[in-house]
């Protein structure tokens, strides 16, 4: 039975992993993330939690007990969704998106390379490092970012490129299209559209919602994030995405459909956000072929999981904020 650290088991995407990890039954999970959630936001703790061990610490705060932990627990396998992850307020706070995503993480690795039984680093990245790009982007597109979070994710991309050729890190890269599904935060695109039209409120579209973009299921992007444990490629990055893309206002009208609501009624257009990425279509044949990976959770199929998740929680999460909190 192999040993995993997942660094940001709570986050969003994490929750789906560990769960992911634990339903494969060849694994002892250790889980690390700076705050515990509970069961409305976390999809693992319905799984059997034997093989599951959590750990509250901050890549920030607690960089010398993490690395304490991790040297004394000697994973095989560690992965690391903790980040600053918010596009917009990285324009308010940048040096804070750069101290996370770059200065606590390049210690992260620069420990990590002496485990001597590490088998594989996985780096959840983003496809924000290409900034907006024309066409099906492949993984050997030119590093464009146009926000400081891209620039921050960019930048620890090409220090872990540094450490594989350095030091022979066993490095491997994911870069995910918009992720969604039950148990997200509340402010995001897919909940947040529900949970306004359900409370009457009028959803602001950036842009009239003209940007493109992929969305992909959580549970298809964990199935895609540990089968890169054991198969990914040293040095390489993996894109994981459908095959299809909509409009931001798409996607709304998608919602609107499946809960009988006129869109006129939940939307109202707004100016666009400063560098807003226009397109992001990713090219995945890459991860479907190293990866054996195909998406299985249609958009329709999703989207109709997300509102039944909104109805039976729906007395929780109306006492939940709608709205980004940001924590340094």
């Amino acid at each position: 039975m192999y040993k995993v650290a997942v660094i940001g088991c709570n986050s969003f995407t994490g929750g789906y992993v560990v769960d992911e990890l634990l339903a494969a039954g060849e694994y002892q999970v250790l889980g690390i993330d700076r705050e515990e959630k509970g069961r409305l936001f976390l999809p693992y703790v319905q799984n059997d939690l034997r093989r599951f061990r959590f750990a509250q610490m901050d890549v920030n705060k607690d960089m010398a007990d993490l690395l304490a932990l991790l040297q004394s627990e000697q994973p095989d396998y560690v992965m690391n969704l903790a980040a600053l992850s918010e596009v917009a307020p990285s324009w308010e706070h940048p040096e804070q998106w750069m101290q996370t995503n770059v200065v606590a993480l390049t210690i992260l690795v620069d420990g990590l390379r002496h485990l001597p039984v590490l088998k594989k680093f996985v780096q959840i990245s983003t496809p924000e490092v290409y900034g907006s790009v024309a066409g099906r982007v492949q993984e050997d597109a030119a590093l464009k970012p146009s926000t400081p979070y891209a620039v921050s994710k960019a930048a620890f991309d090409l220090l872990l490129l540094a450490f594989v050729k350095q030091y022979a890190f066993p490095a491997v890269l994911m870069r995910a299209a918009n992720v969604y599904g039950a148990h997200q935060q509340l402010f995001k695109i897919v909940p947040r559209t529900i949970i306004y039209e359900k409370l009457g409120r009028k959803l602001p579209l950036h842009g009239g919602g003209k940007a493109t973009r992929a969305f992909i299921h959580g549970r298809d992007v964990a199935r895609a994030y540990v089968a890169a444990l054991t198969l990914g490629k040293v040095g390489e990055a993996y894109h994981v995405a459908p095959e299809t893309t909509v409009t931001i206002r798409e996607l709304v009208q998608r919602i609107c459909d499946l809960v009988g609501e006129d869109i006129s009624a939940v939307v109202e257009d707004t100016p666009a956000r400063p560098g807003h990425d226009a397109v992001y279509s990713l090219d995945a044949s890459k991860a479907k072929r190293d990866l054996r990976w195909q998406p299985e959770v249609t958009l329709s199929a999703g989207l109709a999981e997300v509102i039944a998740w909104v109805d039976t929680n729906w007395a929780e999460i109306r006492e939940e904020s709608l709205e980004y909190v940001h924590r340094a």
